[in-house]
């Protein structure tokens, strides 16, 4: 059993057996939050070096003080925080020209007691998710349409529910300090590991498989750092999962909650049939996958078990976790005609969603 698992499976029997809150500071987040600080750090260490080699460098000989600073230089520019931003190509949906997809995340939001979203972006993704960008950390939401395709009406108000849940569920991965160093430690990995490509050039290979072996090697303690960043949040990240979850089911209605996450573990058969429909350029390429997940009649229980990600809890256990507490009526109530409004909102860009799914 995978460590994700274990955790999975252990929190599962905690937020079932007692009263659900929200996640607070253990010693393992703290810890987290300590090895970003140190991260950081470690960056801002970097340029303070870079600063001093300059100073220092001798009037007569400053070449190798100089090639060094720019080294140190280049790596803290590697490992800078990452804040987040909008991506220049995201497909942004303006509050102005969709007031009635905004007004329902603003009730959403006020509900949840969260700030209300500055974005919502669509993509051609099966999911949606939650972050916080900037200096200001304003919120954005990106909706992943073929999953909102099939959701219905009171499902949306749930993943609605779940994601802006994020901003008040406790989860230290989102956090500007973890985040930031997380998301650094990821890039500069992902950097140090990128092939530089063959050349034809012998002496240019040679150098090529030294600078590979070179880059291997400082990857390692980058990963390790990783690596313990997932250890050390993986039972806080699933446990703001479960909550987040929990809140949706609070405003959304328990059932609506279920059924949503329901309909993730089916995001294959989903998928296969809207890229098939746009490939063979259907007058409505959204309706194939609908009707497929209405009439296929899917295994409740697939063999195969879902889980989103490493950090989500696997699906079928947080469907049951909702199962096992009482709720209430929904607060947020959507109907077929406010879900009708918004897909007339967003469909001027949908023509951009079907080219991401073509190309």
């Amino acid at each position: 059993m995978s460590f994700a698992e274990k955790i999975s499976a252990r929190l599962f029997t905690a937020v079932t057996a007692g009263p659900m809150t929200r996640p607070g500071r253990d010693a393992a987040t703290w810890a987290a939050a300590a090895v970003a600080a140190v991260v950081h750090l470690f960056t801002l260490g970097l340029v303070v070096l870079a600063g001093l080699l300059l100073v220092n460098a001798k009037a007569g000989f400053p070449l190798i003080p100089i090639v060094a600073a720019i080294a140190l230089v280049g790596l803290a520019f590697l490992m800078r925080p990452r804040l987040g931003r909008l991506h220049r190509d995201a497909e942004v949906v303006d509050r102005e020209t969709a007031p009635e997809l905004y007004g329902l995340a603003d009730r959403v939001a006020d509900a949840l007691g969260a700030r209300r979203v500055w974005r919502i972006v669509l993509s051609p993704q099966y999911n949606a998710s939650y972050e916080q960008v900037g200096l200001r950390r304003r919120p954005v939401l990106t909706i992943g349409y073929p999953l909102w395709n099939v959701l219905t009406a009171q499902e949306r108000v749930a993943v609605l529910g779940h994601e802006l849940g994020h901003g008040v569920n406790g989860d230290s991965r989102r956090g500007l300090l973890v985040g930031s160093s997380y998301t650094s430690l990821a890039e500069l990995y992902r950097t140090l590991r990128t092939d530089p490509g063959d050349s034809g050039d012998t002496l240019a290979a040679v150098g090529s498989t030294l600078a590979r072996a070179a880059t291997f090697v400082l990857s390692l303690p980058v990963l390790g750092l990783l690596l313990a960043q997932d250890r050390l949040l993986g039972q806080a990240g699933q446990r703001a999962e479960y909550f987040a979850d929990h809140l949706a089911a609070d405003l959304a209605g328990v059932e609506a909650t279920r059924s949503a996450l329901a309909k993730l573990r089916f995001s294959g058969g989903v998928v296969r049939n809207l890229r098939t429909a746009v490939l063979r350029r259907d007058h409505d390429v959204w309706a194939a996958s609908r009707t497929w997940l209405a009439t296929a009649e899917p295994d409740p229980r697939p063999e195969q078990p879902h889980r989103v990600d490493a950090g989500h809890p696997r699906t079928e256990l947080r469907v049951d976790a909702l199962a096992a507490r009482q709720y209430g009526p929904a607060k947020v109530i959507s109907t077929r005609h406010d879900a009708a409004a918004m897909d007339r909102e967003l469909e001027p860009h949908l023509r951009e969603i079907v080219s991401a799914l073509r190309g």
